[in-house]
C-alpha cells in the first residue's frame, strides 16, 4: 500500500537492481573497475541491457545494523541521482572500508569523484 504523494519515480524497485550471483559476477569480470577509499565501482555498459544498480557491503562492518545502514544510504545516492546513468549501464558497488560513521555526502561526493 503506497502512502500519499509517492511517486513510482522516486522508489527503488526491484527491477532496476543486480539480485543474481551471475549478474555480479559478469559486472565483476567485464566492466571497468574505479577504486576509492571507502568503494570500489563496477561499470559495464552493454547494448540492449537496461540501467541496474547493485550494492553489497562486507562483514568488515562488523554490526549488522551498520551495514544495513550503509546499504540504505547508498540506495538513496543511487535513487537520487538515477538519471545521471545511461540506460544501458550495470553499476556495482561494493563497499569495503570499516568506517562505519561515513555520511550521505561523504559518499555521494567519492562515488560521483570516481565515476566522472
Amino acid at each position: 500500500m503506497r502512502s500519499e504523494g509517492f511517486k513510482e519515480s522516486e522508489g527503488f524497485p526491484k527491477r532496476i537492481r543486480i539480485k543474481r550471483d551471475k549478474e555480479f559476477e559478469k559486472v565483476i569480470k567485464k566492466g571497468e573497475k574505479k577504486v576509492g577509499f571507502r568503494v570500489v565501482i563496477y561499470r559495464l555498459r552493454e547494448n540492449g541491457s537496461s540501467l541496474k544498480f547493485g550494492i553489497r557491503v562486507g562483514k568488515n562492518v562488523r554490526k549488522a545494523v551498520n551495514r544495513n545502514r550503509i546499504k540504505r544510504i547508498l540506495r538513496e545516492i543511487l535513487r537520487k541521482n538515477k538519471e545521471k546513468f545511461s540506460s544501458q549501464e550495470k553499476i556495482l558497488i561494493i563497499y569495503k572500508s570499516s568506517d562505519e560513521d561515513v555520511t550521505t555526502e561523504e559518499l555521494q561526493k567519492e562515488i560521483f569523484d570516481l565515476l566522472r
